[in-house]
């Protein structure tokens, strides 16, 4: 949808997820929760389209790649 619009994206992720609710669990835990924000940041998205499905692949890792910086 972003390489579409083609808008900055901002990179979100969530802390403590897991321990409120473990994989396969059916009960959902009391643990806090932290969401930290990343800066926004616009990929090339023209660059990426000119590529077809290997630009959406190589997008998907450039995201997850701005994610996995968030500390």
């Amino acid at each position: 949808v972003a390489a579409k619009a083609g808008v900055p994206i901002l990179p979100v992720r969530l802390f403590g997820s897991y321990e409120a609710l473990p994989m396969g669990g059916k009960k959902l835990n009391r643990h806090p929760l932290r969401v930290s924000i990343g800066k926004p940041f616009t990929p090339p998205y023209e660059e990426l389209a000119a590529k077809g499905k290997e630009g959406y692949a190589e997008l998907a890792h450039l995201i997850m790649a701005e994610i996995a910086k968030i500390s």
